[in-house]
């Protein structure tokens, strides 16, 4: 019980009866680094729920790109509870070991019927899923120059994963220059070309996979001023 109500919103207020039900219907799953948790195409018959490690949710385009649309973490649901599955219309990577619990969608949607916080608690998942999509759009977006979107996307997983660090904040993922350019959904050499300003001008620390990041008020005002 106390992983769903204490680390997910999504049960915040759900009767504590219905929480301690679904508790004992968990399914726990250890999950490796840079393995497929869930591929594009597969139709999930469980939610998945993130008690630790990260996790990329991406695309791949017909060209074989792939492109990261979020990056998830411990407390978060990695794909949409359905009353009736589709075929999942993304796929994920893990990208540091961890634990996964799955809980039926059936069983979870049963315990929605009877309990009204949880049922709008669903709809505020899905709220806050759709707003940070329509942020990574705008970010994606090529009226925004390249090295303004990088120092961005350093700048939020400043936010989401920091680290103690003597210089600043360390991002706590290991970003490869291609890693980043799926996150930015750029090619790799136009991200290496448009990261070197932001390395040369001290805004970004680089250092074997990690970034730094040693005053983020500097770099948060490098990507929102105007040109």
């Amino acid at each position: 019980m106390d992983f769903l109500s204490q680390r997910l919103n999504i049960f915040n207020g759900a009767d504590p009866k219905t929480v301690d039900n679904l508790s004992k219907k968990l399914v726990r799953e250890k999950t490796e680094t840079n393995t497929l948790l869930f591929t594009e195409g597969d139709v999930l018959d469980s939610i998945y729920m993130v008690e630790s490690g990260q996790y990329a949710m991406f695309k791949v385009s017909s060209s074989g790109d792939k492109r990261v649309i979020f990056t998830l973490g411990p407390g978060e649901i990695l794909n949409y509870p359905e009353r009736r599955p589709y075929p999942i219309s993304i796929a994920c990577r893990v990208i540091r070991g961890g634990v996964v619990y799955k809980l039926e969608q059936k069983v979870l949607f049963e315990a929605i019927e009877k309990d009204p916080v949880l049922a709008l608690n669903t709809i505020d998942l899905y709220n806050l899923r759709m707003r940070r999509l329509y942020r990574q759009l705008k970010n994606s977006s090529g009226f925004v120059r390249l090295d303004k979107r990088i120092a961005a996307k350093l700048w939020k997983l400043s936010k989401d994963y920091p680290a103690p660090h003597a210089q600043g904040v360390a991002i706590d993922l290991k970003i490869t220059t291609t890693f980043l350019a799926e996150l930015i959904g750029a090619s790799r050499e136009s991200v290496s070309r448009n990261l070197k300003p932001l390395l040369e001008s001290g805004l970004v620390i680089q250092e074997r996979g990690t970034f730094i990041v040693p005053d983020r008020s500097q770099l948060e005002f490098y990507f929102k001023k105007d040109d």
